[in-house]
């Protein structure tokens, strides 16, 4: 595994602990940082370079947020992860359908 991939793995063993379900929630998981197969699982590499330019744009702002006391970090999905690094990435995300997913990711 390349060295960047293995200080991926690391840093989310230590930040497992934090990985909590919400009951209002529906009970998901809620991650203070975005979860590894939300940026390693798709099936095409331009799906996966959009993730993890949504990701490098961010990066800074939620460590940030997650190393000062007196800011409050987000806890998000799996899915409102993967919806904010695409926004981030810079794919338009239609809002207007009024379908469940066009209500989730305008909430995002």
């Amino acid at each position: 595994m390349p060295t960047p991939i293995c200080c991926w793995e690391t840093a989310l063993k230590h930040l497992a602990g934090y990985h909590t379900p919400l009951p209002e929630a529906g009970g998901h998981y809620n991650y203070w940082a975005p979860p590894a197969r939300c940026l390693l699982l798709p099936d095409s590499d331009e799906k996966k370079a959009l993730l993890f330019k949504g990701w490098l744009r961010i990066q800074d702002l939620i460590l940030f947020l997650l190393s000062d006391v007196s800011c409050m970090p987000v806890r998000l999905s799996n899915k409102e992860w993967r919806t904010l690094l695409r926004m981030c990435g810079g794919q338009e995300l239609n809002e207007s359908d009024g379908s469940r997913n066009a209500n989730h990711r305008r909430d995002v």
